[in-house]
C-alpha cells in the first residue's frame, strides 16, 4: 500500500516551535516512521519548499520520503498568507503525480490548506481522501474570541462532506465535528496520538536550565510549543503579578522557561506575540523571571522536561496536547488548562493539576499545589509507566493501518 500524505504548510522534519511547526509535525513524523517500519506501507509526504537549500525528494528510508514542491517563495511564510501560493503547489503536485505515476492508494491530508490539495488529488486520480484537521477553525474562534479566516471555515465544512473518512485525536473533537457539520459519527474515527518512549524518558544530571542562567533550586515552570495568542502565554505574566504580591516565598524562587518560537536571532523579531510578551514583561519588571530559549530539537527536550518542576499548558484551545504526553514520559507533572483532551489527559493530583485558562487565580492555586508538593507527591517512574502504557505511536500506527486497509478495500484499491 502506498499513501500520499499532504502537509502543505509544514515539513514534519523542520525545527519545532516555529510558526506552523508543532504537534502536527510531530504527529506526522512519528506516525509515518512507525507505519513504514511496522507494515507494508510506503509513504510520500508532499510539502512546500521553505528553504532554498532543501528541495526535491528527501528519502528518510526505503519506504518513506519527503517531497518538497514549489509553492511561493522558498522561505517561511505566515500561515495567514499561504493560501495565495497553494495553486502553484497543487499544480506541481499534479505534475509530479502524472509524471512519476507513484500509484498511491489513498491521499491523507493534514490541516485545511492541505485538504484543498487533497480534494483535487481525490478527484483527479480517483482515490479516497482521509483528512485530519489538527485544529478546527470554529472551535479555535470560539475559544479565543478572535475571528478566523472565512475561507478556512468554509473549506473545513466542505472537507467534512467530501472526505471519505476523518481521523480525530479525541472523542471531544469528534463530538464537535458531528454536531457542527451534521456528519455521520461513523465517518469520524478517533485515534489517539502517542509518545515516543525511546526519545522521552527521565534524563537527570547536568541541568540545561543552569546553562540558561537559572539558579539551582529554582522552581521551574516549563512551556514548550508555538508562541501565538491562542497559547495564552500572557496569563503567565499575570501569574507573576499575583505571586509577587501574595506569595513571596514562591515568587522569589520562581522561574518560567519558554521553549519555542524558532531561532531567537532570526525568528523572534517576526513573531508579534513574542514581541508583545517581551514588551509587557519588561514593562512590569519580570525580565529576570521569564527566559525565552527559542526552539530546541525534539530529541533534546527530555532534558528540559526531566529537570522542570512542572510543564505548563495554558492554551485557550488545544486539539490534543502532545507535549503533555512527552513531559509525563519524562516524569514531569503537568499543569494544564481545562480545554479539549487536556481534561482527560490530566488526572487531578495524580499526574498534574488543571485550571481555568481565563482565570489567573485558578492558575495560581494550581502552581501553589505543585510547589508545596514537589518532590513528595509525584513518582517519576509511575508518571512514565501510566502514560506509555496508554499512549504509543505503535498503537496509533496499528489503528491507522487498520483504517487505511478498511477504506482501501471499501474503495476497491
Amino acid at each position: 500500500m502506498k499513501i500520499c500524505v499532504i502537509s502543505y504548510h509544514s515539513c514534519p522534519f523542520s525545527l519545532l516551535g516555529q510558526d506552523g511547526v508543532g504537534g502536527m509535525s510531530v504527529y506526522l513524523k512519528e506516525l509515518s516512521r512507525s507505519l513504514t517500519q511496522r507494515f507494508e506501507i510506503k509513504i510520500d509526504i508532499f510539502t512546500r519548499v521553505q528553504n532554498p537549500d532543501i528541495k526535491g525528494i528527501r528519502p528518510f528510508s526505503s519506504k518513506l520520503r519527503v517531497i518538497h514542491l514549489e509553492g511561493g517563495p522558498p522561505k517561511k511564510i505566515d500561515r495567514k498568507d499561504l493560501d495565495q501560493y497553494l495553486p502553484e503547489f497543487m499544480e506541481r503536485l499534479q505534475k509530479f503525480m502524472i509524471q512519476e505515476k507513484p500509484e498511491h492508494n489513498l491521499v491523507y491530508s493534514h490541516y485545511w490548506l492541505s485538504g484543498i490539495a487533497g480534494e483535487k488529488i481525490k478527484a483527479d486520480f480517483k482515490i479516497p481522501l482521509i483528512h485530519k484537521y489538527h485544529t478546527i477553525g470554529f472551535l479555535k474562534e470560539k475559544a479565543s474570541s478572535s475571528q478566523e479566516n472565512g475561507q478556512r471555515l468554509e473549506v473545513e465544512k466542505k472537507l467534512s462532506g467530501i472526505s471519505d473518512l476523518i481521523i480525530s485525536s479525541s472523542e471531544q473533537e469528534k463530538f464537535h465535528l458531528v454536531r457542527e457539520y451534521g456528519i455521520e459519527p461513523s465517518k469520524v474515527s478517533v485515534i489517539h496520538p502517542g509518545v515516543n518512549k525511546h526519545m522521552f524518558f527521565q534524563s537527570k544530571g547536568q541541568s540545561l536550565f543552569m546553562e540558561a542562567g537559572i539558579d539551582p533550586g529554582s522552581f521551574v515552570l516549563l512551556y514548550v510549543g508555538r508562541i501565538e495568542p491562542v497559547k495564552n502565554l500572557m496569563i503567565l505574566v499575570e501569574l507573576l503579578e499575583k505571586l509577587k504580591v501574595r506569595e513571596e516565598e514562591i515568587y522569589d524562587c520562581f522561574q518560567i522557561v519558554v521553549i519555542g518560537g524558532g531561532r531567537k536571532e532570526k525568528d523572534f523579531e517576526k513573531n508579534s506575540e513574542i514581541l508583545n510578551l517581551q514588551t509587557e514583561i519588561k514593562r512590569r519588571g519580570f525580565i529576570d523571571k521569564i527566559s525565552f530559549l527559542g526552539s530546541r530539537r525534539q530529541e533534546d527536550l527530555k532534558q528540559y522536561y526531566s529537570n522542570a518542576d512542572a510543564l505548563i499548558v495554558p492554551s485557550l484551545y488545544e486539539s490534543f496536547g502532545l507535549v503533555a504526553l512527552e513531559a509525563l514520559a519524562c516524569g514531569c507533572p503537568v499543569i494544564g488548562s481545562r480545554v479539549g483532551e487536556m481534561t482527560s489527559l490530566i488526572k487531578e493530583k495524580k499526574n498534574g493539576i488543571s485550571f481555568n485558562p481565563d482565570d489567573t487565580e485558578s492558575l495560581m492555586k494550581s502552581v501553589k499545589f505543585i510547589y508545596y508538593h514537589r518532590g513528595r507527591m509525584w513518582d517519576a517512574r509511575q508518571l512514565r509507566e501510566r502514560v506509555i502504557r496508554q499512549y504509543s505511536w505503535e498503537r496509533t500506527a496499528s489503528r491507522t493501518q487498520e483504517i487505511f486497509l478498511e477504506l482501501s478495500r471499501r474503495s476497491g484499491f
